[in-house]
């Protein structure tokens, strides 16, 4: 079987199901092909009639695009779902250098849709950071982050911050699109930060952005101002923020 082409991320388990295991890189044990390329853990626990195997204490799988940490994973082979908990830790680079982590108390791979639903713990976010050499960086803290390969799209929702190099904003969800490099905001989102010598906060009922916040638009009871370089204020509606 060929390994599917996986284009971000979270999907990489759901690719690497698919990868042949090198047996001469099988540290700790000689774990199947479960996971895809070599799979590591302290423990491994077969249960034939469930059709699960479980993995126990520094579970971890690496190829040279993708890597995946965490304290325990469970493969239910007959449903096609791999659980993961205990600091979860994701990481994919592009072949362009760009690369993606994600940091999460638990995560549930399916492998017939190509999703994966990342959440933390009850007082703690899940974090993914965007890191691409010739653009920048963006960091974004949510409730859930929840990866669809097909659509190519990560969606982030509840109380949702996303920082930028100069921008940053806060929405009730955002929907990455991995291919367009475009973020759309909805639940009254607050975009802030300085663009083009100029210091602004802006907000409405939906917006979009680009991956680093180049290109913005606001839709609906726009409100906000921008703060140029001679402290001149230019006001949209009521003023947003401190300034």
């Amino acid at each position: 079987m060929k390994a599917r082409n996986i284009n971000f991320l979270i999907a990489l388990l759901v690719c690497s199901a698919t990868l042949p295991a090198p047996a001469a890189a099988q540290v700790k044990a000689d774990f199947p092909n479960v996971l895809g390329g070599v799979v590591r853990s302290d423990k491994w626990i077969i249960r034939r009639k469930a059709g699960e195997e479980e993995f126990i204490g520094d579970v971890s799988y690496k190829n040279p695009f993708y890597a995946v940490s965490a304290d325990w994973a469970m493969f239910r082979r007959k449903r096609g779902i791999v659980d993961l908990k205990g600091k979860v830790h994701g990481t994919k680079i592009e072949k362009t250098g760009a690369q993606t982590e994600s940091f999460s108390h638990t995560a549930t791979y399916n492998l017939n849709s190509n999703t994966a639903l990342l959440k933390p713990k009850s007082d703690e976010t899940v974090k993914v950071i965007h890191t691409d050499p010739k653009r920048g960086k963006w960091t974004a803290d949510a409730k859930s982050a929840f990866f669809n390969e097909k659509k190519s799209t990560v969606i982030l929702s509840q109380d949702v911050k996303i920082k930028g190099e100069e921008v940053s904003s806060l929405s009730k969800q955002a929907v990455y699109d991995y291919k367009a490099a475009f973020f759309q905001f909805t639940g009254v989102p607050v975009i802030w930060g300085s663009h083009n010598k100029s210091d602004f906060a802006i907000t409405g009922d939906s917006a979009t952005a680009s991956a680093y916040y180049n290109d913005i638009s606001i839709t609906g009871a726009v409100k906000g101002w921008v703060r140029t370089t001679n402290e001149e204020y230019r006001k949209y509606g009521a003023p947003v923020g401190k300034h």
